[in-house]
């Protein structure tokens, strides 16, 4: 039976004439991406039944998305902190939690190392361009490299990818900023930005860029991330 790799969704509201319809979304290029790798993808909706989900799955992968809501880490919102959903919000740390429980393989993506860093005890810079100049938020080209990485010699990281600098897409405008307990940071962007922590002691790996976004500039490395979900 082939493992089944979980992968949380994104909600929205989509508002006609007649009817506020919400949606859970899902970007299928993580589906591709876990079947490549030898797994079943199965999409994971916000629930109470969390303990019956990761009953049902080998690994986790937490989605990009919205911002996660800063009273989850002591602070108050910033004007620019956007798209919040508590209840996402509730699902993935409740499932972050049982999954470390558990020691089951993570893996955070965009949203998901932010979700990741918060749930290890740590906290988000709110706007990236309050204290850099250089573009993260490059929606214009999501779907293409926008700036270079430095990834740490010897890190998990670097072992899955086999290198220590590449060049990924960017489109976020928070970043890690009090890195959590546990937490190690294995690359950064050129300005310094985290764009990478593993939990040495636990299998928990979180990138800040999009792997389902690389399309034909990366996508076998890409895969390697999920190949080691499943390693």
């Amino acid at each position: 039976m082939r493992p089944v790799i979980g992968i949380t969704v994104f909600t929205r509201e989509e508002v006609s004439a007649f009817v506020r319809m919400p949606y859970a979304t899902s970007n299928v290029g993580l589906s591709d991406l876990a079947e490549e790798a030898g797994a079943a993808p199965l999409l994971l909706t916000p629930t109470l039944y969390v303990k019956e989900v990761l009953e049902r799955i080998d690994a986790l992968v937490l989605q990009g998305g919205g911002d996660v809501h800063p009273e989850y880490y002591g602070s108050e919102a910033h004007p620019r902190t956007n798209t919040l959903d508590r209840r996402r919000d509730e699902f993935e740390l409740s499932l972050l939690t049982a999954a470390r429980q558990r020691r089951m393989p993570v893996l955070g993506i965009c949203r998901g190392i932010q979700l990741v860093n918060v749930g290890f005890g740590g906290t988000l810079v709110q706007h990236l361009p309050d204290v850099t100049d250089v573009e993260h938020e490059a929606l214009d080209r999501w779907d293409a490299t926008a700036h270079a990485i430095e990834i740490e010699a010897g890190s998990r990281l670097s072992r899955i990818l086999a290198t220590k600098r590449m060049e990924v897409n960017s489109v976020h405008h928070q970043a890690l900023d009090r890195v959590g307990e546990g937490l190690r940071v294995v690359a950064r962007a050129l300005d310094g930005v985290v764009e990478a922590v593993e939990a040495p002691e636990e299998p928990v790996l979180a990138v800040q860029w999009h792997p389902e976004w690389a399309g034909n500039v990366d996508w076998e490395r890409q895969r390697r991330l999920f190949e080691a979900l499943l390693s």
